[in-house]
């Protein structure tokens, strides 16, 4: 048995070839699978600002699910989580760190749960304290297909408005030095390396040129 994948857009084309024993030649079995979305939401004692970001997420289409990762928080994160998976409209799952590991390790568990389940093909990291606009992911996505792009992020500061995100002085300079530093790096223009509204492809082995 061969089995050739390949990915475009958000489908997952599957083509099986098996060889019968006349060696008649190859029959074709194509079977296309609409692929889902992934919001990832590490939260430590988020209890309070926890469910006012699920509500807000509701407004997703059907090919989004939710997991929240629980980071080990010390206050009801764990069981608002779950209160609000039960009743979310979006299938939302609830996954418990024992120990607070910090924002890297929550992400990490968050990708591998979308890499090892197989139906994703974007995963979306989405604050739990609220401060992302839940309307914008599927911009995004959307940035992301149409371009071919392996990682979009979501910046504070490409169009200045009334009312937009303020920092410490100290944080603003480590944001602009990353950013002069990573855009030299790179080549491309990085104006928020510090953001946490990123939308990543976690198929791109799959996609065609």
């Amino acid at each position: 048995h061969h089995w050739k994948v390949c990915a475009e857009g958000t489908d997952r084309l599957a083509e099986f070839y098996r060889r019968s024993d006349d060696h008649s030649g190859p029959i074709s079995c194509f079977i296309k699978i609409r692929m889902k979305n992934l919001v990832i939401i590490p939260a430590y004692n988020e209890e309070q600002a926890l469910p006012k970001t699920i509500s807000d997420l509701q407004q997703l289409p059907d090919e989004y699910e939710i997991v929240i990762i629980n980071d080990g928080s010390r206050d009801k994160t764990a069981t608002v989580a779950r209160q609000l998976a039960a009743t979310s409209r979006v299938t939302t799952r609830v996954i418990d760190l024992p120990l607070n590991s910090g924002i890297g390790v929550a992400m990490q568990t968050g990708f591998l749960c979308a890499a090892k389940n197989g139906e994703y093909r974007y995963a979306i990291q989405f604050d739990a304290d609220g401060q992302h606009d839940a309307a914008y992911i599927q911009k995004l996505v959307a940035e992301c297909e149409s371009k071919n792009l392996d990682l979009c992020v979501g910046s504070r500061f490409l169009v200045a408005q009334q009312g937009d995100f303020q920092s410490t002085f100290a944080r603003r300079l480590g944001i602009r030095f990353f950013s002069r530093l990573i855009t030299m790096l790179s080549g491309m223009r990085v104006t928020d390396p510090t953001s946490g509204f990123r939308c990543a492809d976690i198929v791109p082995p799959l996609r065609q040129p």
